[in-house]
């Protein structure tokens, strides 16, 4: 790993992490994918895993796109792999309901949830998340790149804003609203074996998994 790159890609996504202070509703982010572990090229974008508060994952999915895409750090389908560069990959979105990670459980995912890297968020969620990940063993958590819990006026209000009946069907709209994008988009994006959860408690989206079955055939 060429460690000057490494530095210069960590010290721009942890400046685009501090975005999620803006977000309501955010627990906790951890970076995954070859950030966390280690296999970082010049062309990396920033894959992360999103905590969210129960009954609000489509809100959470809307602000934090709008956010990011606004401010140019976002990465879109219609991204190349350079344009995808040093940007956030927006694909996974859990509430507590969904936590753990549904089997199968290969080595591949074992090596990357033992590699996950926390970057936002109180411990006491991170640390929920990875207790009932038991599956992938002990992982010992650094947390030096753990930037401050500092939210911003504007998450606070929002949070207090929509934390009720007005929230409840500002949730609903988001959700149609995204279901109907998604299910258009996945009919014209065909990945490779894609990986897709969608429901009220998990958003993942693994549209090509070739790199995973690269991985496991280097690793046998």
């Amino acid at each position: 790993m060429n460690k000057e790159l490494a530095d210069k890609k960590w010290e721009k996504l942890l400046e685009t992490i501090k975005g999620f202070q803006h977000i309501p509703f955010v627990d906790f982010v951890f970076v995954a994918g070859s950030m966390a572990t280690g296999d970082i090229h010049q062309d990396s974008d920033f894959d992360v895993i999103i905590g969210t508060r129960e009954n609000r994952i489509f809100t959470v999915r809307q602000f934090s796109a709008g956010f990011f895409s606004l401010s140019g750090k976002r990465r879109t389908k219609e991204d190349s792999k350079k344009e995808a560069k040093d940007k956030l990959c927006l694909n996974h979105f859990v509430s507590p309901q969904a936590y753990k990670l549904d089997p199968p459980y290969n080595e591949y995912w074992v090596y990357l949830y033992q590699n996950l890297v926390p970057v936002y968020g109180r411990k006491k969620h991170i640390e929920e998340f990875l207790e009932v990940n038991d599956w992938a063993g002990k992982i010992d958590l650094e947390y030096n790149r753990l930037i401050d819990k500092n939210d911003s006026f504007w998450k606070r209000f929002l949070e207090k804003l929509l934390s009720n009946k007005f929230g409840d069907l500002i949730e609903k709209i988001f959700r149609k609203y995204q279901l109907k994008r998604i299910k258009r988009s996945l009919e014209e994006n065909k990945g490779y074996k894609p990986q897709v959860v969608i429901n009220d408690n998990e958003l993942r989206f693994h549209m090509d998994t070739k790199r995973i079955e690269k991985w496991l055939e280097e690793n046998k």
